[in-house]
């Protein structure tokens, strides 16, 4: 999948990866057959951002990963200016609590975080919301 592909796809969310706006998304990806393709770009961008951009102590882990899958689905220029900014992802300043959402697992419920982005699996835990 091309940068510009994978940017047009993270445009439909309209800047935040939630239940609400993953889930057409996830059909249209399964439909398509990019589903692997555009996680593995996700996990490419996120492991980006994490490795230039710090996360306080308490929200490191699979949480940081969901704030910087949140960065991302901000679209591409907020993205790439917080990448080069490298400055730390302060979690008050994102919409991460269903962030988990856009991992490609079925949309998750408000009150679960599906940690698929590093794992690949599905498993439920409490709410994280941010």
């Amino acid at each position: 999948m091309g940068p510009a592909r994978f940017w047009d796809l993270i445009d439909s969310l309209g800047g935040v990866a939630d239940d609400q706006t993953t889930g057409p998304l996830h059909e249209l990806l399964v439909a398509s057959g990019e589903g692997d393709a555009f996680r593995s770009t996700l996990e490419d961008l996120v492991r980006a951002l994490l490795d230039t951009c710090d996360v306080p102590p308490l929200y490191r882990g699979d949480t940081s990963e969901w704030i910087a899958a949140a960065v991302v689905a901000r679209g591409r220029d907020v993205y790439e200016r917080v990448l080069a900014a490298g400055a730390d992802l302060d979690p008050e300043e994102w919409a991460w609590g269903e962030s988990e959402a856009i991992k490609m697992g079925a949309p998750c419920s408000a009150n679960c975080a599906c940690i698929t982005l590093a794992t690949g699996s599905a498993e439920g835990w409490p709410d994280a919301s941010g």
